[in-house]
């Protein structure tokens, strides 16, 4: 008779299992991993990402919001994949630690390869991996016990969610500041390593853990028996609903990770990273599962029986109210860019220097590096790129005046302005001698002293690119597409004055009497005789005080940033944080058990993984939003806070029919090792 390796069956003790402490090791660690390189992954693709040659190649907002939910939508559809490889082929032990390879591998990618190719190598592995040992590792904990110690589960699987959520903090709050101080390098290769500590922590419980054979295609067979097809046919009704609510929430690593990038994320006297504040989540889990437990659930119950269903019918309004908070918190942030660029005759080029390194804009007097700057794009090299010819060589041409550039002030309301102050100081020579970038009409280093006028070294041809006399209008109705450039699009009152701007690198204001104004429009007629017109930064000042919230010296950086500067105070966040973790303890905890009684005996597992197919199904549905509203110039169709209203209507709408649906469920109730199933219809439910 061939002997196991290995245990086959639970040992027959009343004690804890000795496999159990690698478990919740493995399951620390890894969860650790995953949600450490997750909460930075925005972040990264915006900011971080590069091509071969070291040049920055960043996804706009929307497209990293497609592609994290695309990824999490992967990591959530390898669990039925997993589930079958496990119980039908190899078992969960081997599923596991084959699985956890590939998912080291993952992490590997992106640690050494911050280009696109190293990024979907990454999350591809990774998606595999983490999917793939999602159903088994929850499963394998449950074969490890036998009838005289199975007393001890609930104690293990409070150590497990215990170990989960730890994870998920210390991840959460470590990984952001990794990234900020030391780069992707580092940052994804902490979680690297603590995925490869927790392969290894699992590997050597192998003697002490209970290896249950796996059930070959008989098992399969029995999963879709009769009883089998009738639970998939109540269920998967319910869990496509229940792929809406996972639509929104795993948004708070993406969308909210970005919105709180222009919050004020100054708490507990400490200012916090955008990605650091996800963290709240696991650490109100812990606190809330007990509370509603203990308080929550108890009180409701006095006032009508709660049911599962009930319980995740309510989570949904809360998701509602979850969502609508930073839909309005979107609407109080500045909008502050620029959403017309329009003259009689020519485009022209908005020139931003995000970064010193890549295109250098600074302040001719003083040497301030400050990333500001806008610089017109001359007639003749407009024409020139305009017929696909290169940038001529023997000066800039001749460019259009007046110039206007519009910008908003903020979002869907006006504000009351007194003044506008300009600082007309730029760098020409970035922008005119760049070596590479041809869409921006630069000029080999080779040529640059066939430049008239200009010689290496001199600021004087610069200086006489500045703005002269500049004027500015406002408006305060916005009548369609401005980009369009259709003359009864703007409501715009009468001019609030002009500025002659001197040849200084120093603010200089126009002042004007208090006028509601949501959109500024800045008209430059002239400048002081160089081939181009320039303007440095641009602030526009609120009448009187300011909110007590708001930057007081706005658009250091513009047109990104703009007009008064109001920043929320990261808090309203957080009170999302609690409305949507308190959703989570009553949808996501709540089915999860009712998927585990409404399943067959032979189809607990594959049950358990349909169901994580419906947090896939939800965050395909944010991906697709995202791809659907991304226009070719990188901006969106549902900008702002018309972006947080879509998904919170469309929760709400969901929330409503859920009702109807609920009440129409017929189940049955299936218990391990009883000899009936006990009919329950409709009690689940109303």
């Amino acid at each position: 008779m061939a002997k196991h390796q290995h245990l086959t069956a639970p040992p027959h003790s009343p004690n804890m299992p000795r496999g159990i402490p690698y478990i919740v090791g493995n399951e620390a660690a890894e969860r650790f991993s995953f949600y450490g390189m997750r909460t930075i992954l925005v972040i990264f693709m915006t900011e971080y990402l590069m091509r071969s040659d070291g040049t920055d190649d960043l996804m706009t907002d929307g497209e990293a919001i497609g592609v994290f939910h695309l990824f999490v939508m992967s990591a959530y559809f390898f669990p039925i994949i997993g589930s079958i490889l496990s119980d039908a082929f190899i078992g969960k032990y081997k599923t596991i630690i084959s699985l956890s390879i590939v998912y080291c591998l993952g992490h590997v990618a992106l640690a050494l390869d911050e280009t696109r190719f190293g990024l979907f190598a990454g999350l591809t592995l990774i998606s595999i991996g983490s999917g793939g040992i999602k159903p088994c590792v929850s499963a394998h904990v449950g074969d490890q016990f036998g009838k005289l110690n199975q007393h001890l589960l609930p104690k293990v699987f409070s150590w497990f969610y215990f170990s989960i959520n730890l994870g998920a903090f210390l991840s959460t709050l470590l990984t952001p500041v990794l990234l900020n101080r030391f780069g992707p390098s580092v940052a994804f290769g902490v979680p690297g390593g603590l995925m490869l500590l927790a392969t290894w922590v699992f590997w050597l419980g192998r003697s002490e853990f209970a290896h249950i054979p796996p059930g070959g295609m008989a098992s399969l067979r029995q999963a879709f028996s009769s009883d089998g097809l009738t639970a998939l046919k109540s269920l998967i009704p319910l869990y496509i609903f229940v792929a809406i609510f996972w639509s929104l929430f795993d948004q708070t690593g993406s969308a909210w990770v970005l919105q709180a990038k222009r919050m004020n994320r100054e708490w507990l006297g400490h200012e916090w990273l955008p990605s650091q504040i996800g963290a709240v989540n696991p650490i109100l889990i812990l606190i809330l599962i007990p509370v509603f437990a203990f308080v929550i659930y108890p009180a409701i119950n006095k006032v009508f029986p709660l049911t599962p269903l009930r319980k995740v019918s309510i989570g949904m309004f809360l998701m509602v109210a979850a969502f609508a908070i930073p839909a309005w918190i979107d609407s109080e942030i500045t909008g502050g860019s620029i959403v017309a660029k329009k003259s009689e005759a020519v485009e022209f080029d908005t020139s931003l220097f995000p970064d010193r390194t890549k295109w250098g804009a600074e302040r001719l007097l003083d040497g301030q590096v400050d990333g500001s700057g806008w610089c017109s794009l001359s007639q003749e090299r407009y024409e020139r790129n305009r017929s696909g010819l290169e940038p001529t060589e023997t000066g800039p041409g001749d460019f259009l005046l007046p110039q206007e550039i519009v910008i908003r002030l903020r979002e869907y309301r006006s504000w009351p302005i007194s003044s506008v102050r300009f600082y007309p100081a730029v760098d020409l020579e970035p922008f005119l001698l760049h070596e590479d970038d041809k869409t921006r009409s630069q000029m080999s280093k080779e040529k640059r002293e066939d430049f008239p006028g200009f010689q290496e070294g001199s600021k004087e041809f610069a200086r006489s690119c500045w703005a002269k006399e500049v004027e500015v209008f406002v408006g305060s109705t916005r009548k369609g597409d401005p980009v369009s450039g259709k003359k009864n699009e703007w409501d715009w009152t009468r001019s609030l004055g002009r500025l002659s701007l001197a040849q200084q690198a120093e603010f200089q204001t126009l002042s004007f009497e208090p006028t509601a104004a949501e959109y500024v429009l800045i008209r430059i007629n002239s400048n002081w005789g160089g081939g181009y017109v320039c303007l440095g930064e641009v602030e526009v000042r609120a009448d009187g005080a300011l909110p007590a919230d708001a930057h007081a010296h706005a658009a250091a950086v513009w047109p990104n940033v703009s007009a008064i500067g109001h920043k929320p105070k990261i808090g309203w966040q957080l009170i999302a944080y609690l409305l949507l973790t308190a959703a989570e303890v009553m949808v996501s905890i709540t089915c999860l058990e009712f998927s585990y009684t409404q399943a067959p005996e032979k189809m607990k597992s594959f049950i358990m993984a349909l169901y994580l197919l419906s947090v896939s199904g939800g965050n395909a549905f944010t991906a697709a939003v995202n791809f659907a509203i991304e226009q070719p110039d990188g901006g969106s169709r549902l900008e702002g806070a018309n972006y947080y209203w879509f998904f919170t209507v469309i929760m709400a709408v969901t929330a409503v029919v859920f009702i109807g649906v609920a009440k129409l469920y017929r189940g049955r109730t299936y218990i391990q090792g009883a000899e009936e199933q006990q009919e329950t219809a409709n009690t689940n439910t109303d």
